[in-house]
């Protein structure tokens, strides 16, 4: 089901661009950059999930899954369509682009964190990525950093062998 409806709302974004009134030439771009933000979703997602199964990132890996994930896909891609359709030029992309690579980045920094330490009733959101044994960069870190026994608590309070 869920293959399904990704599909049928990846055909209804396409049809909204195609029926807008936006100038050809625009709507072709927006296409073609909504097409890339769709590859990078899932390109992102299956690095995620083999990162996940690995069990174990690089700070290097995690950084680039999230780059990939995030600012593509939530921040870099919607805003680039809007620009594009609004007629913004190539040298203004980049200048979004530039923008929110650092924010999307601490973003996810940020999301970790309440993963770990977050009241679930304030912010709405289970800690699962605990729970999971999901690899963030406080994870990583907290491995990198930690001796035999206190890897030995990590992995046990992670609940998955890291």
């Amino acid at each position: 089901m869920a293959i399904i409806i990704g599909d049928m709302v990846g055909a209804l974004g396409n049809q909204i661009i195609f029926e807008s009134n936006f100038k050809p030439q625009r709507v072709i771009q927006a296409l073609h950059r909504l097409q890339g933000i769709v590859s990078f979703t899932w390109v992102g997602q299956t690095e995620d999930i083999y990162i996940e199964n690995k069990g174990k990132a690089t700070e290097k890996e995690y950084f680039r899954c999230m780059k990939i994930k995030l600012l593509n896909t939530l921040f870099e891609g919607p805003l680039h369509l809007g620009a594009i359709l609004a007629g913004a030029d190539e040298k203004f992309l980049k200048a979004l682009s530039e923008i929110f690579h650092t924010d999307s980045i601490a973003f996810q920094i940020q999301d970790d964190i309440l993963g770990v330490f977050g009241n679930e009733k304030k912010i709405g959101n289970q800690s699962a990525q605990t729970s999971a044994g999901k690899q963030t960069i406080l994870v990583s870190k907290a491995l990198e950093k930690a001796d035999s026994r206190q890897r030995n608590i990590l992995n046990s309070t992670l609940a998955k062998k890291i």
